[in-house]
């Protein structure tokens, strides 16, 4: 019995390192689109696209593999919920990703809706790095950093634009801040 359960605790560990690696892989093909209000009938591969042409015209619809609203309908707070885009190529999401700093002269007003609010492209980050991420951004704010930002994955946060990123892997980095 003794041996039996080293066996298959070894194969758990075994296997929580690879469902690890293999939400790594999603997340580097997918990117999370927020702030943009939620209608009747839309279709979001549509919304996607006009966003995409916003930022790099050579960006196509056979560029997007799926592309869909996150979670259920939310009926209490109304708050829309982000759109989420697997890409077919990490090429192609790179290029939206990169892009993203054209979006601070896009606003929901320009996609055709009544509200003139933001439009946010973010990384889709696996459970616990969304959760460091929290916990991060509110560290940067108490230590006066004005830059907090995802690049496959990793977080980074920087103190002004003169100064070098400082990588977080872990809450024992906020030491580093």
């Amino acid at each position: 019995m003794k041996l039996k359960a080293e066996k298959i605790e070894k194969e758990n560990r075994e296997l929580k390192e690879q469902n690890i690696c293999l939400q790594n892989e999603i997340q580097r093909v997918n990117l999370e689109v927020a702030g943009v209000p939620e209608r009747q009938g839309e279709v979001p591969e549509r919304i996607v696209l006009n966003i995409a042409k916003h930022i790099s015209p050579e960006l196509a619809a056979s560029d997007f593999d799926v592309v869909h609203r996150l979670g259920s309908k939310r009926q209490a707070d109304n708050k829309a919920r982000p759109i989420i885009a697997r890409f077919t190529t990490r090429r192609a999401r790179n290029i939206m990703y990169d892009g993203r700093r054209k979006l601070k002269t896009l606003s929901t007003k320009d996609l055709g809706y009544n509200s003139d609010g933001k439009i946010y492209l973010n990384e889709n980050l696996i459970a616990s790095t969304k959760e460091l991420m929290k916990d991060v951004n509110k560290a940067r704010r108490d230590a006066g950093y004005k830059f907090l930002w995802t690049q496959n994955g990793r977080i980074y946060v920087r103190k002004d634009e003169k100064c070098q990123p400082i990588i977080i892997h872990s809450r024992e980095d906020f030491s580093k801040l």
